[in-house]
């Protein structure tokens, strides 16, 4: 057996380690709980019409944080949402959704930083 051919054969029976694929979700529904210890984040799938309090949502991820975790990735997400506005423009948020959550002053600022950032 001559040395290219020992090579071949191993690379017909080489074994790569990796993590797991990371699987890719599309999500519209979010809930968020907060306890003494931790949050929940918990992605959800719900049928667009059906977005009413009490619907059935699909769970098709969960993710468990420390307060800290969950307190630095929101600040983080702002940051970069702030910045996505200021080149790019606002985004659509729909009216009964800020009003539902409370959300109106919130994206009422995210509107005016787009404003002053498009008049400089």
């Amino acid at each position: 057996m001559t040395d290219e051919s020992r090579g071949e054969s191993a690379k017909k029976t080489e074994v790569v380690v990796g993590p797991p694929a990371i699987p890719d979700i599309y999500v519209n529904t979010t809930a968020i709980y907060v306890g003494a210890y931790d949050v929940t984040l918990r992605l959800c799938q719900e049928a667009p019409d059906l977005v009413e309090e009490g619907t059935e949502r699909r769970v098709v991820a969960q993710i468990r944080m420390a307060h800290a975790q969950a307190w630095t990735a929101a600040h983080i997400t702002l940051r970069l949402l702030d910045n996505l506005v200021k080149t790019h423009g606002p985004f659509l948020v729909t009216g009964d959704l800020l009003d539902r959550l409370n959300l109106s002053d919130e994206y009422r600022r995210l509107q005016e930083l787009a404003d002053a950032t498009a008049s400089d």
